[in-house]
């Protein structure tokens, strides 16, 4: 006695007959199609026609069993609405009759609407079979390979599939290696979110932003590298992370923090040719159980139209071991100041004595005096910073 399928298998048990292209009446709700037309931009010239800016996402598509004749194409509406997901030319659709936006005068008006796009070739970049006698004969081997139970695989560095109006097939975009209890969301173009673990229990987060690795067979399965691919960001609990800083220069502690690939405790690590953060409104808080280590190959910059604030009870500057203290700036110009005048006074004592003895006297500290008025002027005006101030 032949098995009954459930779900989804069950509404499309017997939807094609095995031995003809002949649609029953179950199919009618629900059916591949392959898309041939689809609305992104308010540029379509059908956008007005199918609700403006709610037509965004809707495809126009054709059966898959007749993909050469000129029969007139099918609206379908996004299924669902909050995951944006939508197919490219010539890749498959599941299409169902379900209600449409009339429902409360009509309770039997529908429309047809989608899912994403079937899995044909297991590839997350793209999914499309426009038919192959309507391929060239290098094109044709690629899909006979995936009929005859392998995936397809594209080997002349060429494709002459029409995806859309700015799509580019690329043939080095791989799927990435799952493991037992992922879930992972990829993205045509190397992206990628994946939800896994290690020895099955341990969460791990791995968010990827363009694949790293260059590879010849785009059909084979990699995994994540956070050193090559071009942004990462890794949310741990219990696994090292072999990320390869730029810099590793803890000079500046008497203890180094443990180095990120020994690090086995829960983490966020983020990696790319460049990091920016950014507050519009108000301040950027960076807040450390321990210590906050600012690393360069080239410098260590801070800019402000107001003032930068270091409060600490203990500031060393140039060495870990610095022991020499800051002069004040203000005291210091003080005392200066009152050795200069009481050197003044002694001189002018010179000056004013009638005695013949220090006459010679006279003669030399009539210009030191001269010199010592105009060094408490620069005292007060070349030697205290006007932008660094202690306490």
């Amino acid at each position: 006695m032949a098995g009954f399928n459930y779900g989804v298998g069950g509404l499309s048990q017997g939807a094609l007959n095995n031995n003809s292209n002949t649609v029953t009446p179950l199919s009618k709700d629900i059916f591949p199609q392959r898309v041939k037309d689809i609305i992104l931009n308010s540029t379509h010239p059908k956008f007005n026609d199918f609700g403006e800016w709610a037509s965004i996402g809707v495809i126009f598509t054709q059966a898959i069993n007749n993909p050469f004749n000129e029969q007139e194409l099918t609206a379908v509406y996004p299924l669902f609405p909050n995951i944006k997901h939508y197919p490219l030319l010539n890749e498959i659709v599941t299409v169902f009759k379900l209600p449409s936006s009339d429902v409360e005068a009509n309770l039997t008006d529908t429309k047809l609407y989608y899912l994403p796009p079937t899995n044909i070739w297991g590839s997350q970049h793209h999914n499309a079979t426009p038919g192959v006698t309507n391929l060239p004969s290098s094109q044709q081997k690629d899909y006979q390979q995936t009929s005859a139970g392998s995936v397809r695989r594209v080997t002349d560095g060429g494709t002459e599939i029409d995806l859309g109006d700015i799509f580019v097939e690329q043939l080095n975009i791989n799927p990435l290696q799952p493991f037992e209890g992922d879930h992972i969301i990829e993205g045509r173009f190397g992206q990628s979110l994946r939800f896994g673990s290690s020895e099955g229990k341990d969460p791990i987060t791995k968010i990827r932003n363009g694949q790293g690795e260059e590879t010849t067979e785009g059909w084979t399965t990699i995994e994540e590298n956070i050193n090559e691919d071009k942004a990462s960001i890794y949310l741990t609990s219990t696994q090292q992370i072999n990320l390869e800083p730029n810099i590793f220069n803890y000079n500046s502690y008497t203890t180094a923090p443990e180095s990120v690939g020994d690090y086995s405790s829960n983490q966020v690590l983020i990696n790319s040719g460049r990091l920016v953060l950014n507050s519009n409104t108000d301040s950027v808080l960076l807040s450390s159980a321990k210590s906050i280590n600012l690393n360069s190959q080239d410098s260590v910059n801070i800019d402000s139209k107001n003032q930068v604030i270091v409060n600490s009870p203990n500031i060393l500057l140039g060495d870990k071991n610095a022991t020499e203290p800051i002069l004040k700036g203000d005291t210091t110009i003080e005392l200066l100041s009152e050795l200069v005048d009481e050197l003044r006074k002694w001189m002018s004592q010179f000056n004013t004595n009638p005695s013949p003895y220090l006459a010679p006297l006279k003669v030399s500290t009539t210009p030191l005096i001269s010199t010592l008025v105009k060094l408490k002027t620069e005292l007060e005006t070349k030697t205290k910073s006007k932008v660094s101030k202690t306490i």
